[in-house]
C-alpha cells in the first residue's frame, strides 16, 4: 500500500497539473478568439471597402446615365419644338398670313415656351446627376463609417480576447500554485 503521505502529495500535482493545462487551455482559447475576432474584422473591412468601390462605380454610371438621357431628351424635345414651329410657319405662309405684327408674336411666344421646356429638360438631368453623385457619396461615407467600426470592434473584440486568454493563463497558474501548497499543507499536517 502506498505511503498517505506520498498520496497527498500525488493528488496535489495532479490537482496542480490539471489547473496549469486548464489554464493553458484557456489561454490557447483566447488566442484563437482574437485570431477570429481580427479575421472577421479584416473580412468585413474589406467587404466594406469592396461596397465603397462598387457604389462609386455605380453612381458615377447613373450620373452620366442621367446626363446621357436628359441630353437625348432635350435634344429630341428641340427637333419636335423645330419641326412643330416650321409647321406653324407654313401653315401661316398658306394662308397667306405675313409674319408681320400677332403672328410674329405668337411665333415668338411659342418658340420662347419651346426653349423653356427644352431647358427644363436639361435642368432635370442636371439634377438627377446631382442626386446621383449625392446618393453615392451617402454610401460611400455609411460604408466607410462601418469600415471604422468593423475596424474598432475588431481591435476591441481582440483585445478582449486577449485579456481573457491572459486571465485563463494567470488563473491556472494560480490554481496549479494553490493546489501544490494546498497539498504541502496536508502533507506537513499529516507528517506532524
Amino acid at each position: 500500500m502506498m505511503d498517505p503521505g506520498t498520496l497527498l502529495i500525488a493528488g496535489a500535482v495532479t490537482s496542480a497539473a490539471s489547473s496549469a493545462v486548464g489554464g493553458i487551455m484557456q489561454y490557447q482559447q483566447g488566442q484563437y478568439a482574437q485570431q477570429v475576432a481580427m479575421t472577421q474584422s479584416q473580412y468585413q473591412q474589406t467587404v466594406s471597402r469592396q461596397n465603397q468601390e462598387f457604389y462609386t462605380a455605380l453612381g458615377e454610371h447613373n450620373a452620366q446615365q442621367a446626363t446621357a438621357d436628359a441630353e437625348i431628351e432635350e435634344a429630341s424635345l428641340r427637333r419636335e419644338n423645330a419641326r412643330r414651329l416650321a409647321a406653324m410657319r407654313a401653315a401661316l405662309a398658306a394662308q397667306g398670313t405675313t409674319l408681320e405684327g400677332s403672328p410674329i408674336e405668337f411665333l415668338a411666344d411659342q418658340a420662347w415656351e419651346a426653349e423653356e421646356a427644352a431647358l427644363l429638360v436639361r435642368r432635370r438631368g442636371e439634377v438627377e446627376t446631382q442626386r446621383a453623385r449625392l446618393e453615392t457619396q451617402t454610401l460611400v461615407r455609411n460604408e466607410q463609417l462601418d469600415e471604422m467600426s468593423f475596424k474598432f470592434g475588431g481591435e476591441v473584440a481582440s483585445a478582449r480576447a486577449q485579456q481573457q486568454a491572459t486571465a485563463g493563463l494567470i488563473g491556472g497558474g494560480f490554481g496549479a500554485a494553490s493546489s501544490l501548497l494546498g497539498g504541502y499543507t496536508r502533507y506537513k499536517l499529516y507528517n506532524s
